[in-house]
């Protein structure tokens, strides 16, 4: 396939052009020249563009390794239907500049009144018999929910330690096969990993944005596509879309006292042409399993962006404790609806021996197609369709990459037929499946944020903050991305107020004195003489 046509295309939909004239100028001798340069046209790069333009600083520049922006949203068909094949949710209500930009869109939503997902009505059958035990899980989230308020005040070791002990200290360490289903509904799924791996650290910081229980679900798949070509009219791509370079691979920053006039330098590949930047300040957008030289994910990975010199080993170690869940959605359709008609199923595994420790075993078949949402109730598109999505992440994610779709098919079947026998031989025969990956996208190598064991105060405010020669001689360098706040770890909320927050600190380096600059406005004082 041509990819030419494609980009033309996919940018016309978007409103926008290739900057081809910015493409013929490059030669591995020329620099272009900005104030601003933005790496990664996702969310937070969006967001710092459009508060700098805000702010009325208009000498920026976007640069984008795709052939698209929006970083991971983006979406596919499935049965004639378009999803969303990144972020579906918005996680609570309460001053969610995600919620205000659905309203102000007018993106459906389910339900249309945000609500703890588990107040609504869900099922849990066991894959022994189907039998329906709803009433044992939800005991289990009664119980999680107080070890969870318990976690709110309990001290956090110097060192850090996992989840999965914290929470046990706190009453919650699931043995019954009705506690581990929920255990990997609040770990597997929502942080995309066992909950022995996760940070006990990052999991209070974030507990005071979960306590907001209130979610929902954009029934429109091109809902968070919307944001995103929203966020590039108001930065003014599409007026000026000379600002945003597509299909360009950052390869090297040269930062510090590296440079010989105190910018920051950027060397990248833009459709196999080298490509040179210079910038007072630099946004890096991008996750930092692209940063971290020793990242587990980022080995060999085309995308991996280096520093010369290297990142402080400070910045290095923070970095090194987010990782992007390997977190996969499965499309499964059918020729009718024949499951629970609620919102959520749980298959609950009540086949392991009693022996089998859930929290040490990775490979346990409790985490395997647990989680069923029923998209005939979350998407009008699927309405008269029978269509559900299950979710796998880390042992089992990996496992399913490598089957076909026909060993993918008799799994997923064998699973549903496992909660409905009496319906079995329907349950084995899906119409269609779809397998949705973000860990093989080298500009992400996974799905989203989260904090791994070790993460501590002292690394946290590492995470996120600028760095820059002393004195700021060599140019600056922020970071911005759903990885680089705690209190939103992994979340489109988290990763707009990270590029809004590096656009005011830019801003308020580069605008004069008598100008003061908020977090939602900018405001002109006059100086007394």
């Amino acid at each position: 396939m041509d990819p030419v046509p494609e980009l033309t295309n996919h940018l016309k939909d978007l409103d926008l052009e290739p900057n081809d004239e910015l493409h013929n100028e490059r030669s591995s001798d020329f620099f272009n020249s900005v104030d601003v340069l933005i790496i990664g046209a996702g969310i937070a790069g969006l967001a710092a563009a459009q508060r700098l333009k805000d702010l009325n600083i208009t000498n920026f520049h976007l640069l984008e390794g795709r052939d698209r922006i929006g970083g991971r949203i983006a979406t596919t068909t499935f049965q004639g239907v378009e999803v969303c094949k990144g972020p579906v949710y918005v996680h609570g209500h309460t001053n969610n500049i995600v919620a205000n930009f659905a309203k102000q869109l007018g993106i459906a939503v389910h339900p249309q009144h945000p609500s703890d997902s588990w107040s609504r009505p869900f099922a849990a059958r066991t894959s022994s018999n189907g039998e329906n035990i709803t009433d044992q899980v939800t005991a289990s989230i009664q119980k999680q929910r107080a070890a969870m308020q318990k976690l709110l005040n309990t001290r956090i070791p110097p060192i850090d330690d996992s989840a999965a002990t914290v929470m046990a200290a706190c009453g919650w360490d699931p043995i019954s096969p009705a506690d581990c289903a929920y255990d990997y509904v609040i770990y597997d799924l929502f942080n995309g990993l066992p909950a022995r791996y996760v940070s006990v650290y990052a999991e209070q910081a974030c507990s005071i944005f979960e306590a907001d229980c209130s979610e929902y679900f954009f029934a429109e798949g091109d809902g968070y596509l919307r944001i995103v070509r929203h966020l590039a009219s108001n930065a003014g791509l599409v007026d000026t879309p000379s600002k945003l370079t597509l299909s360009t691979v950052v390869e090297k920053i040269v930062w510090g006292n590296a440079t010989s006039d105190h910018t920051v330098e950027v060397h990248a590949m833009s459709n196999g042409v080298p490509s040179r930047w210079r910038a007072k300040h630099v946004i890096v957008a991008v996750p930092p399993t692209l940063l971290v030289p020793d990242h587990p994910s980022s080995t060999g990975n085309s995308a991996h962006i280096s520093f010369e010199p290297p990142l402080p080993v400070n910045k290095q170690v923070a970095l090194s404790h987010i990782t992007l869940a390997d977190y996969c959605r499965v499309l499964v359709a059918y020729e009718y609806c024949f499951w629970d008609p609620v919102d959520v199923i749980l298959r609950v595994d009540d086949l392991q021996p009693g022996s089998t420790k859930w929290k040490d075993n990775d490979q346990h078949n409790g985490r395997k197609f647990s989680y069923w949402q029923n998209l005939s109730n979350f998407m009008p598109g699927f309405k008269d369709k029978a269509v559900l999505c299950t979710v796998v992440t880390g042992y089992w994610a990996d496992l399913c990459s490598k089957m076909t779709v026909e060993e993918l098919s008799a799994e997923v079947g064998a699973a549903m037929a496992s909660m409905y026998p009496m319906q079995a031989s329907a349950a084995k025969k899906p119409l269609a499946v779809k397998f949705i990956r973000w860990k093989d996208d080298p500009f992400s190598l996974g799905a989203f944020a989260v904090a791994l064991v070790g993460l501590n105060q002292l690394l946290e405010s590492e995470l996120g903050s600028s760095i820059y020669a002393e004195g700021g001689s060599g140019g600056f360098l922020h970071f911005a991305g759903d990885a680089y706040r705690l209190d939103y770890l992994g979340t489109v909320q988290g990763a707009y107020l990270s590029g809004s927050a590096a656009a005011n600190e830019i801003a308020r380096s580069i605008l004069p004195k008598d100008v003061s600059v908020s977090n939602s406005a900018i405001k002109r004082y006059s100086v007394k003489q």
